[in-house]
């Protein structure tokens, strides 16, 4: 997140599950736990991150099929946006 509000970085990716961790329990009747996000956490514009998660700047995604091919998507996407090619890396 700190990241993401500079303006000096670009995120490329896939967006973030939106989970704030510090998992709060409470005991149920029946023995089982439930379980809640015990902190607001929120972008430095103040909008959520809960369910909603940090989204790239560039969507990318690894595929299966790429790494059978032996090729990187994300760092293909990263080369494309640097405006450099993968050849003799």
């Amino acid at each position: 997140m700190a990241l993401a509000a500079s303006s000096w970085v670009r995120l490329l990716g896939a967006p973030t599950a939106g989970a704030n961790g510090n998992r709060s329990f409470v005991p149920m009747p029946n023995g089982d736990l439930a379980c809640f996000s015990g902190l607001g956490i929120y972008h430095v514009d103040g909008s959520i991150t809960r369910g909603v998660g940090i989204a790239p700047d560039i969507p990318c995604t690894q595929q299966l099929a790429d790494t059978w091919g032996g090729s990187d998507s994300l760092i293909d996407a990263a080369l494309r946006e640097l405006g450099e090619t993968a050849d003799g890396l």
